[in-house]
């Protein structure tokens, strides 16, 4: 019941939404191969027939992996370093998703350029994920860029702050790397814009109560 009541609240709300298909045996044949691709560095940019925040839910689900976006294509190990948890709480960690969409977010940004906050939420229920972006409002540059998405080992990682925010505290070196594109995150015409000298909850609350 609390869990219902969780769900029909967001639903209420102004949320970036994604409820995840069950694989297909067709979904499961193609992601296996792109799978293999992978973790034999033949596959640079994913083409198959489906969307990429697909097999990158699979790789998650199925295959132990968490994910790191980033606008670096050339990471070969990534270091601790201070950051805050979800809940708000100091780490110097190493911060990896389990959700692909949320850190294609990261991956696609502009972070080389853009000044300002990155305003974001990934909640996940039992039968739908919920998101919020919000980015500086006078921000008026280039919002995105080709990234790189790194696929990481999951038995590196302890759950952070939420269900999809896991840190390690020792370096940790990708399994596996994937080029992906503004395209490939498909809510990024969904994303809110934030003023940036106003406090981060009352912008949350104005971007998710806002339906527009």
């Amino acid at each position: 019941m609390k869990e219902k009541l969780q769900q029909l609240l967001l639903d209420r709300l102004s949320f970036s939404t994604m409820v995840y298909p069950s694989f297909t045996n067709d979904m499961r044949h193609n992601f296996e191969h792109a799978y293999d691709q992978l973790r034999t560095n033949q596959m640079e940019r994913y083409n198959g027939p489906y969307p990429l925040y697909l097999l990158l839910h699979y790789l998650i689900v199925e295959k132990g992996c968490l994910v790191h976006g980033s606008n670096h294509p050339n990471i070969s190990i990534f270091e601790p370093r201070p950051q805050t948890l979800y809940d708000g709480k100091p780490v110097t960690a190493v911060f990896a998703s389990a959700d692909g969409l949320w850190s294609l977010f990261f991956a696609v940004v502009n972070r080389l350029e853009y000044e300002g906050a990155l305003k974001n939420l990934c909640i996940i229920t039992k039968n739908k994920r919920y998101y919020y972006f919000s980015l500086n409002r006078d921000w008026s540059g280039t919002l995105w860029r080709e990234g790189t998405i790194y696929m990481l080992p999951s038995d590196a990682f302890v759950q952070g702050g939420a269900k999809a925010e896991w840190v390690s505290e020792n370096p940790v070196s990708p399994v596996a790397k994937l080029a992906v594109a503004p395209k490939d995150f498909i809510f990024r015409n969904q994303v809110k814009r934030h003023d940036e000298n106003e406090p981060h909850l009352r912008s949350l609350v104005k971007g998710l109560l806002y339906k527009g």
